[in-house]
């Protein structure tokens, strides 16, 4: 009875001592995990932007402490977010670059350069630097974004970056990070009844540019898909021009009907990814997807549509027409 009572007492501090360590191992472990914000729902987590650097991104590229990295560069880590967005703040300030889409290629993506055509810059003017403050970096399914507040030393004025990185493995054009959208602050705006210095003026794309874009340029492709049994041509095109400006390239999409052409497919966008932009500075996107038939799945078939927006007076970006490649037929299924 003695020895099984002195095994007892020997098992429970064992068993305390083992729960102790794990307990500290645990704490070790939590201490050493970096913290990241949950993926928002906006922009960065819903769209691919065009093509980045072919830098591979650094490991402390998304470093949350501004005092870790360089304020201001003359050259700049494409893998890094700071000193890509710290390079476009010093671009777009220098108010003697006339053409910000040349300059700002290899810091932006190319539908966010196209916008900065024309955009006012004014509140800028004797500015003598320009400094960031960190606002978020979060994971979402393409990579890292972060976002981050520059002001304008010298002047009230200020904005916000938002940056995108993508890794460097299959799927994405290199990796690297590049700017894709710009927020004015509220007060640079102003609304009708107090207009700021930038009310009404041409301004660079805004992350809520971004995000209308997605939904609409999805909207619109779905639209351009959807069969109607026993539309005219004439009503297509009238039901199309509610959506769009110029409509002669989506009535040449047959969109997608049963054998028998008495019914719609079901339609399925699985992707999106912006492209760039026009010549004439008028932002593009893929939106691509599958379709199949509900009721004898062994008929189906995918859509590839590019989506060109353009600004329009009120400064917000319109669906300015949608083309696509010829819709993939699949087991004998009829089509371009």
């Amino acid at each position: 009875m003695r020895n099984r009572g002195r095994f007892t007492v020997i098992a429970v501090i064992a068993a305390a001592v083992i729960a102790a360590i794990v307990m500290l191992l645990l704490h070790g472990l939590r201490a050493g995990e970096d913290t990241v914000e949950p993926a928002p729902s906006g922009p960065a987590a819903q769209w691919t932007p065009s093509a980045s650097p072919s830098a591979e991104p650094s490991p402390d590229a998304a470093s949350s402490d501004p005092a870790a990295q360089p304020s201001h560069v003359s050259g700049f880590d494409a893998s890094a977010p700071r000193e890509v967005a710290q390079a476009f703040a010093d671009t777009f300030g220098d108010l003697s670059v006339a053409d910000l889409r040349a300059a700002t290629a290899d810091l932006a993506t190319g539908e966010f350069a196209a916008s900065l055509e024309g955009a006012d810059r004014t509140p800028l003017t004797g500015a003598t630097g320009f400094d960031l403050s960190f606002g978020e970096t979060y994971d979402n399914a393409l990579g890292q974004a972060t976002r981050f507040t520059v002001r304008a030393t010298g002047t009230s004025a200020f904005y916000e970056l938002y940056v995108q990185c993508l890794p460097a493995e299959e799927g994405h054009t290199g990796g690297g990070c590049r700017v894709y959208a710009l927020d004015w602050g509220p007060e640079m705006l102003g609304d009708v009844d107090a207009p700021g210095p930038l009310y009404g003026k041409v301004a660079p794309m805004s992350s809520t540019d971004v995000t209308a874009m997605v939904t609409t340029g999805d909207h619109v492709a779905h639209e351009v898909l959807r069969y109607v049994p026993g539309e005219t041509p004439q009503a297509r095109a009238a039901r199309l021009a509610l959506l769009m400006k110029d409509t002669g390239p989506a009535m040449q999409i047959q969109p997608p009907a049963s054998r028998d052409g008495g019914y719609a497919m079901t339609v399925e966008t699985t992707g999106m990814a912006f492209t760039g932009a026009t010549a004439e500075g008028d932002p593009q996107a893929q939106f691509f997807g599958s379709w199949v038939d509900a009721y004898d799945p062994t008929y189906f078939g995918s859509f590839d549509v590019t989506v060109t927006w353009k600004r329009g007076d009120s400064g917000r970006y319109e669906v300015q027409s949608v083309q696509a490649t010829p819709i993939a037929q699949n087991n004998g299924g009829d089509g371009d």
